[in-house]
């Protein structure tokens, strides 16, 4: 299970619902969602596999406009307490 942490403000091209049932299409799952006023964006903290991750950064709608291998790095391990 990993870890990456996303941003979707009003110049998003999906409206923050949208983008939120896209990244469930492909397993993964947002597990925190917090609004920064100062920034008016909502930073959305998102779990799943690695190729889960990699399958929603090699799509069209899901593109974060950044190179696929760079967002992999990105991917912090979640560490499950028992």
């Amino acid at each position: 299970m990993y870890s990456f942490v996303t941003y979707h403000n009003s110049e998003s091209e999906l409206f923050l619902d949208q983008y939120i049932q896209l990244i469930n299409g492909f397993d993964l799952e947002v597990v925190e969602q917090s609004y920064d006023v100062k920034y008016d964006e909502t930073t959305l903290v998102i779990h799943g596999t690695k190729e889960n991750f990699e399958r929603f950064f090699m799509d069209d709608e899901g593109s974060l406009s950044l190179d696929i291998d760079e967002a992999l790095d990105e991917l912090v391990p979640v560490v499950m307490s028992a």
